[in-house]
């Protein structure tokens, strides 16, 4: 074993120490990827409100006198309410009509017995006027809803599946409004709706059952409240049987679903019951499908379901390590489908990029036979290439190839034959410091195993390239156990005194008694430790 030399330089922390640092970093930067959710509010254009022009919307302005005076028209039974119900719709795209209406007296009450009535048209257009006033981020607009969420929810179980469809969509819509309405609908039972609405045979309620749904356990306070709920409902069967798709018309509906699985699995409070469940196989062998669906052909939108299913496995691996259930990803068929995704969509669908190298990433911590196919299949040269996309992926590559180097020397000779030091020495100067963190952990990870490395380092001014970063404070620790770890390589491959030309390691230089005698570590063929 090597001892660090403790005498003449501050002590660094050790390497299990760096180690333990890089997993709280990595813990936390998780989080975060957990916490990025797609909430947002979404306009359904129906097949009538699409072939209507496309005016501008001053040419739907109204005053206070003509909004009040629909009202009164709508509620004394004028013949014409349903060309006055188009009026209003219409004008409700604009937010000081919204401001209007809802603060008339008895607005929502009027339109919830439109809503209510027998008449299928009035029915039609007055969920198309609360989907426009769905669609307001005014906290008056989403307030005045609180009176007709009871009847939204009870008419998701109507015959009409047109008219499920928007109600579903209004529901999402205002879902995002706040802590206070997604209470209120709950105690109204929308979880129990939604559950007997994945039951439909129509795509497009599918599709907005998905959506209400991923809306609603994107929320703050889905881990306590809304997951146990979900749980309750079984509604954990429904979403894993519509991320499937036999066709490219459901291809819309699984995506909606595979969102409603992310965020379960984000909330981390059943993830243990759905690995002892075989998640994870289920949806390896889901991915191994779609990757070879890929290669065939690319159907459109199809990315856009690869996206939240990858999320879904990379946030899941860290619970199938701690669990002990690792065999469930040791069959490569995850890694296989990851680099199909990434060979396929790269160019075009870059965030696509950035999702696949952050599964590879959590695939490949203290993982050697999953790092060990890395390397078996040549992928090191597939990552390093996209080392200058962008700093984002770079610090997800440089975060693989680090994971690699800290798993011994096996792999350090490996990344030495791709020239991996050049590369990680020419990124030091990345802005991003991320991207300067793991090249100083890549850079520990290979002097540690490679100790030739640390002496061609140091023989090519390697102290002096880390001049700039010894002082910085994000970068101090790794700085100053790549010098230990210099010092100690140069001391295992030169059996001979040496001098200390300075207690500083930046001044160290190294004086062989015997200049000729340059031996270097024996080295014996290597093969991949599968």
């Amino acid at each position: 074993m090597w001892r660090v030399r403790k005498q003449g330089y501050k002590t660094a922390p050790g390497l299990e120490e760096l180690k333990r640092q890089r997993r709280i970093q990595e813990s936390v930067l998780r989080k975060a990827r957990r916490e990025q959710h797609l909430i947002s509010k979404r306009l359904l254009l129906d097949e009538a409100t699409a072939k209507e022009p496309l005016d501008d919307l001053e040419s739907y302005a109204l005053s206070e006198e003509q909004v009040l005076q629909l009202i009164l028209d709508l509620r004394h039974g004028s013949t014409e309410k349903i060309k006055s119900l188009k009026t209003l719709r219409r004008s409700l795209q604009r937010e000081d009509v919204q401001l209007m209406f809802v603060k008339a007296e008895g607005s929502i009450q009027l339109l919830v017995g439109l809503f209510t009535s027998s008449v299928t048209e009035l029915q039609q257009e007055s969920i198309r006027c609360f989907h426009e006033l769905s669609q307001s981020y005014n906290s008056a607009v989403s307030q005045s809803f609180l009176a007709a969420t009871s009847y939204l929810i009870t008419y998701l179980s109507g015959s009409c599946p047109e008219f499920t469809e928007s109600c579903l969509y209004v529901l999402g819509n205002l879902i995002v409004e706040g802590e206070a309405i997604r209470n209120q609908l709950l105690l109204q039972g929308l979880i129990p709706a939604l559950a007997l609405c994945t039951q439909s045979p129509n795509m497009n309620v599918l599709e907005a059952v998905g959506y209400t749904l991923s809306q609603l356990l994107a929320s703050k306070e889905a881990p306590e409240k809304i997951v146990p709920a979900v749980l309750e409902a079984k509604l954990i069967e429904g979403i894993l049987h519509h991320i499937q798709f036999e066709s490219e018309d459901r291809i819309r509906v699984a995506v909606e679903f595979a969102w409603s699985l992310h965020y379960i699995i984000s909330s981390q409070v059943i993830n243990r019951l759905l690995i002892s469940q075989d998640l994870m196989p289920k949806l390896i062998q889901l991915l191994s499908n779609i990757s070879a669906l890929v290669l065939k052909s690319t159907p459109p939108d199809l990315e856009l379901l690869i996206c939240p299913l990858v999320r879904c496995v990379a946030n899941l691996l860290p619970d199938v390590s701690t669990t002990g259930n690792n065999f469930q990803i040791h069959d490569g068929r995850l890694l296989a489908a990851l680099f199909v995704f990434i060979e396929q969509y790269h160019k075009d669908h870059q965030f696509l990029l950035a999702e696949c190298l952050w599964a590879i990433s959590n695939l490949t911590v203290e993982e050697p036979v999953i790092a060990s196919a890395v390397l078996h299949y040549n992928m090191v040269p597939v990552l390093m290439s996209f080392l200058l996309t962008s700093p984002e992926i770079a610090a997800m590559v440089l975060t693989i190839l680090c994971n690699l180097a800290y798993l011994g020397p096996v792999y350090c000779e490996h990344l030495k034959q791709n020239n991996i030091l050049q590369c990680v020495i020419s990124l030091l100067g990345s802005t991003d410091v991320h991207v300067t963190l793991r090249c100083l952990d890549i850079m520990i990870g290979l002097f540690k195993h490679c100790p030739d490395l640390a002496v061609d380092f140091l023989n090519n001014y390697g102290l002096k390239i880390l001049e700039p970063y010894k002082n910085e404070i994000q970068f101090h620790d790794q700085v100053q156990i790549i010098r230990n770890l210099c010092s100690m390589q140069v001391s295992y491959l030169f059996r001979y005194p040496f001098e200390v030309k300075s207690l500083d390691l930046g001044e160290f230089v190294y004086k062989p008694v015997n200049p000729d005698y340059c031996k270097t570590t024996a080295r014996s063929a290597w093969t991949l430790p599968f």
